[in-house]
């Protein structure tokens, strides 16, 4: 579904993700701001995020989305950042002491250079 991509010379801690499967599919996008708000009512909370599109396929405007596929979108982008905040969080529950960077952080992944999620 996703590809976490790193750039070797780059010196900023915010990686790029590529969609790989789906009507978005090769979109390349970097999460900005992520915010959790609580819901005054319930112990809730809803994530915002923003979001830069870094390059689209050729053949897709994102500018110009429907309003069904801008929602369908962010859902999607919704889901995987909520899925990359899940496993650092899991990650970092497990560490002890251990202070060498995370494979995420590295870029690792098997025998990869990048994070791939189907």
């Amino acid at each position: 579904m996703y590809e976490v991509l790193f750039d070797e010379g780059n010196t900023s801690e915010v990686a790029k993700i590529r969609l790989t499967k789906g009507k978005f599919k090769d979109i390349i996008y970097k999460y900005g701001a992520v915010r959790f708000l609580l819901e005054d009512d319930d112990d809730d909370a809803i994530l915002q995020f923003d979001y830069d599109i870094v390059e689209t396929p050729s053949g897709l405007d994102t500018n110009n989305l429907s309003k069904q596929d801008q929602e369908d979108f962010e859902n999607t982008l919704g889901d995987i950042l909520t899925e990359l905040i899940t496993e650092a969080a899991d990650y970092n529950e497990n560490r002890t002491n251990d202070t060498d960077k995370s494979d995420l952080q590295r870029g690792l992944h098997e025998t990869s250079n990048s994070v791939s999620k189907d």
